[in-house]
């Protein structure tokens, strides 16, 4: 389609960014849009409707109210023969649970704030219930968002952000990762930010086959939804999810006109409001359902009755910390083999549960302990029944759920769901090995004689990712070790591999290939764009992510493979920290804190320093089955633990004053 367009876009506000970044994106073209929120006068609507067969092509979003529409009903454009093209209407709660609409009982309409429509639920409670200002300041507090579901609210939330539409959740699914990645990214509920609308109209533009420019337009562009109201994403919550928040309200009005209210300044107008309106004529139960209410009338009770929970220490803030959160007493005083840093497992696996493995080299040690333990260890690439044990082992069955060798990085992770599901087919098909057979780039090591042809590589790869198809859509917890930062991609279409090309087969290129190593902005994005992937069509699959704790091979960085080993292992870990944050379905398993915790010194990694022990692997599955396998998700230590814990504290107590002379203000944290 030619880029000289003429573009109708019908929807509700986010209409309005829209056009202008479709305007921005393909400046040749002609936009107009109409925002079906605002009354349009008769004489407005006789001329878009005189316009309507002129356009090229239409965006709308769904309605349930289309018929009402008239010429603009979705149906009516259709019949002009022209291109209509949905766009999801974004709707999400997960950044603001608090922000709530209030109407009168007698007629029905919203009451207004300074901030517009939008109210918050803690404070409309707490008016409610008869509690002044100050103790409805008090009420947002981590107590009071916990007992109402708010730090939840993100994950339950996310999968319905596109709407219903089911094809929206796939066709977007790196656009929700990469809005998600950049924190907050809706003014409110229903105002999404510009860069989020400027990604819906590349994607439009793109599904129409209209060439784009690659570069973000949003930082050109003044977002119009800015100059209405911008409800904050509080502190804590925004914390729970990896960014900053704050309690500063803005509410509608230009670049200068608008005004910035406190916490305290948003409660004072709302209760201002609200005695205004009069209690009896405020449809509270629609800010708090009943339940929320009465969860909240507890957390209240304890606030504003009993003891405040900050309030009651008469000793520093760490004095009442249970003992995992102190050094000395969780690690310096922990035998080598009595190193617990789990404390609770997020969730507990039953014996019924289809447990699946995938990642790097570790990721095979877990995958033979939850076998030797009786979990339902979840291999759907089995060998032909006439392989004998041998070969199959051979030829890698078993390792993993499927047969798709060492998956280091979060990319491969989500590049292997795409190739499994057509979304990406990569151009290369196959490399050369030195001895002439063929090999899959992407899993260059997983058939030892390699592949005699083309043919015989293509049908084995359609048996496997049809095995990966099952991995990821029965699997009840999905468990993968995160191993690398650096690899190797393609040029030409982004594929990455598990090994550098010419290593064991295929052939080194520089105009071909390039070196990688992501940034955790780009693992944090992969990790999330995986996990919306798996969740669209999995949703009651469970993800526990672990790092490995075996150091890089080699760096192609320019620097010792020290430096580059703590580089990897510290992205890795700082991004699965924040998944197992934002996402409650994802669980963090510490299996590389284990083996390098220095309780042990180098005494679970083998001669060369890499490969792990026996015993550590054991101590790993030791703890995984402690806190996983339980129903009750924690076991306590056995009596011998204890005491070895006692007789190992006793000793480093007594060599403790040699140390006394040091100065390290930290140590006050203990004493």
């Amino acid at each position: 389609m030619s880029a000289a367009v003429n573009i109708l876009v019908t929807g509700n506000c986010q209409s309005v960014p829209l056009a202008m970044a479709l305007k921005r994106l393909v400046p040749s073209a002609r936009v107009n849009s109409v925002h079906l929120g605002l009354p349009v006068e008769p004489a407005e609507m006789a001329q878009i409707e005189k316009q309507l067969p002129h356009y090229d092509v239409m965006l709308v979003q769904k309605r349930a109210d289309d018929t009402a529409l008239g010429a603009l009903a979705e149906h009516e454009l259709r019949r002009h023969g022209r291109p209509v093209l949905n766009y999801p209407t974004l709707f999400f709660t997960g950044l603001h649970p608090d922000l709530a609409y209030v109407a009168r009982k007698d007629t029905g309409a919203h009451i207004s704030t300074a901030m517009d429509d939008y109210h918050s639920a803690i404070a409309l409670y707490a008016f409610m219930r008869g509690y002044d200002e100050g103790q409805a300041k008090k009420l947002f507090a981590d107590e009071a968002f916990e007992a109402l579901g708010y730090f939840d609210r993100f994950a339950q939330d996310l999968p319905h952000l596109l709407g219903d539409v089911d094809e929206h959740r796939q066709a977007y699914a790196d656009d929700v990762a990469d809005w998600v990645s950049r924190g907050a990214f809706m003014h409110s509920v229903n105002h999404p930010k510009f860069f989020v609308m400027a990604s819906i109209a590349r994607r439009c533009m793109t599904a129409l086959g209209i060439q784009v420019p690659a570069f973000d337009v949003s930082a050109l562009v003044r977002d119009p939804l800015a100059s209405s109201a911008v409800w904050p994403v509080y502190p804590a919550l925004a914390a729970n999810l990896g960014f900053e928040g704050s309690y500063e309200f803005k509410t509608g009005g230009q670049p200068g006109a608008a005004r910035f209210l406190s916490l305290q300044d948003m409660i004072a107008d709302s209760f201002k409001r609200y005695r205004h309106t009069g209690a009896d004529n405020i449809d509270f139960d629609r800010a708090l359902h009943p339940r929320q209410q009465a969860r909240l009338d507890a957390v209240a009770e304890g606030l504003f009755k009993g003891p405040v929970r900050c309030s009651s220490r008469t000793g520093p803030p760490y004095s009442d910390l249970p003992d995992h959160q102190f050094w000395r007493r969780a690690v310096t005083a922990k035998a080598p083999g009595a190193l617990d840093p789990v404390v609770r497992g997020a969730f507990s696996i039953s014996q019924e549960d289809r447990v699946v493995t995938a990642g790097s080299c570790f990721a095979q040690h877990i995958g033979r302990a939850l076998q030797a333990h009786g979990f339902n260890y979840y291999i759907p690439e089995t060998p032909p029944e006439d392989m004998p044990a041998d070969v199959a082992k051979a030829a890698n069955h078993g390792i993993f759920s499927a047969r798709y060798g060492n998956i280091y990085t979060a990319r491969q992770l989500v590049q292997l769901f795409d190739r499994a599901y057509g979304r990406f087919t990569p151009v290369d098909d196959f490399w050369v090995r030195p001895d002439g057979r063929l090999a899959d780039p992407f899993r260059p090591q997983i058939e030892p004689d390699g592949y005699a042809d083309a043919d015989a590589l293509l049908a084995d790869r359609e048996g496997h990712l049809s095995a990966v198809r099952q991995v990821f859509e029965q699997s009840d917890v999905f468990v993968f070790t995160l191993g690398l930062t650096e690899s190797w991609c393609s040029k030409v279409d982004g594929a990455v591999f598990p090994l550098a090309p010419g290593v064991a087969a295929g052939t080194m290129d520089e105009d071909r290939y390039a070196f990688v190593n992501f940034t955790v902005q780009e693992v944090e994005r992969d990790i999330d764009r995986f996990i919306l992937r798996l969740q669209a069509l999995n949703p009651e699959a469970r993800v526990i992510l672990t790092v490995s704790p075996v150091p890089l091979m080699a760096t192609f960085e320019n620097r010792h493979v020290l430096v580059s080993t703590t580089y990897s292992k510290s992205v890795l870990r700082t991004a699965a920290d924040v998944a197992a944050r934002r996402w409650k379905h994802v669980s963090y398993f510490p299996s590389y804190e284990i083996i390098t915790a220095h309780t042990h010194g180098e005494s679970y990694f083998g001669d060369d320093l890499r490969n792990v022990k026996t015993e550590g692997v054991d101590h790993v599955m030791r703890l995984f089955l402690r806190h996983y396998a339980n129903p009750e998700n924690t076991v306590p230590g056995t009596a011998a633990e204890d005491e070895e814990n006692k007789a190992y504290e006793a000793e480093l107590m007594a060599r403790r004053t040699e140390a006394a002379a040091l100065l390290c203000d930290e140590e006050l944290l203990d004493t």
